[in-house]
């Protein structure tokens, strides 16, 4: 009689673990993962903030233009708004603007580096400031070649750039140069490069405005009174290099008279032809054949046309 009953219990509990077990699965079943958290885990996985340009080279005193910062999400890049981020040094003798403009002490050191971070949105990107020696330069030059600015307005401060016997560039302080104008009735310029025309001067009116460094070199900007006009276009970075199935950000602004810039990245007038092997679309450039080209970006708007290339080597 004992065994018996040993046995019926053994059958007992083997039949309410297997229902226990089916219990379990039903259980699973009704409480499945929340679909969003793959999706946002798949979002955050395929973004990707970078900074334009990569690194930096500045001499003590001088100030760059604002950095570029670039969203890449699911093959589409967008330029973010600098204000969105936050923007930190790692070295105190380099500062950064809330716009992303970098500072170099004018009492930093020649060799000095440092990085610079942007983060925000979950997202954070880096470039290396490296701080060079503005007084052995050959010559100056600045991106903007000449303005035009109508009666009481005033410019961004002028940018110039030093280059060296290399071939490579950086920008000059604009503290360690000194500015004239060659006719202060049509145009002032203030220490820091800040142009200005006087309200009375007149539609036409030209004036030069010159910027000497400590060893003689100069550089000079014609300026002209007259309304804001578009100059051209300009791809930042200059030049790309990257590797074969490899993607690199750009961003692409219009230029005017006045030394300011606006953002054209995706710009539905924006259009390109390449004569190597990469594709260029909305911020992003694709490599898709090894090799060296040439970008050509145009844009048109209304009746006006500007274009420039972008040299690229595809490894």
């Amino acid at each position: 009689m004992t065994k018996k009953l040993g046995k019926g219990l053994l059958v007992a509990l083997l039949a309410m673990a297997t229902l226990g077990c089916g219990d379990s699965e039903e259980e699973l079943q009704f409480a499945p993962q929340d679909p969003s958290v793959y999706q946002n885990q798949n979002q955050n996985q395929n973004q990707r903030l970078t900074i334009t340009p990569s690194a930096l080279s500045l001499s003590p005193g001088a100030t760059s233009q604002a950095l570029v910062l670039n969203q890449t999400a699911n093959g589409s890049t967008t330029v973010g708004n600098n204000g969105s981020y936050t923007f930190t040094s790692n070295n105190a003798n380099v500062t950064v603007s809330s716009d992303g403009r970098v500072t170099v002490n004018p009492n930093a050191t020649v060799g000095e580096t440092a990085v610079v971070t942007a983060q925000g949105n979950g997202q954070t990107a880096t470039t290396q400031v490296t701080v060079v020696q503005a007084g052995n330069t050959t010559g100056l030059s600045s991106g903007t070649t000449s303005y035009q600015l109508p009666a009481g307005s005033s410019s961004q401060p002028v940018q110039v750039n030093g280059t060296f016997a290399n071939g490579s560039t950086t920008t000059v302080g604009n503290d360690s140069l000194t500015f004239t104008s060659s006719n202060p009735n049509v145009a002032t310029v203030s220490p820091n490069g800040t142009i200005s025309i006087p309200g009375t001067a007149a539609n036409g009116q030209t004036a030069t405005i010159t910027g000497t460094d400590a060893q003689g070199q100069t550089v000079q900007f014609p300026v002209t009174v007259g309304p804001v006009q578009q100059t051209g276009i300009v791809v930042e970075p200059g030049t790309l290099a990257f590797n074969q199935g490899d993607s690199e950000n750009y961003a692409v602004f219009g230029t005017f008279s006045d030394g300011s810039r606006t953002n054209l990245t995706n710009n539905p007038s924006v259009t390109y032809s390449s004569s190597g092997g990469s594709t260029f679309q909305n911020g992003v450039a694709n490599g898709t054949t090894a090799g060296t080209g040439t970008e050509t970006v145009t844009y048109t708007d209304g009746n006006q046309t500007y274009t420039t290339q972008v040299p690229y080597t595809v490894r």
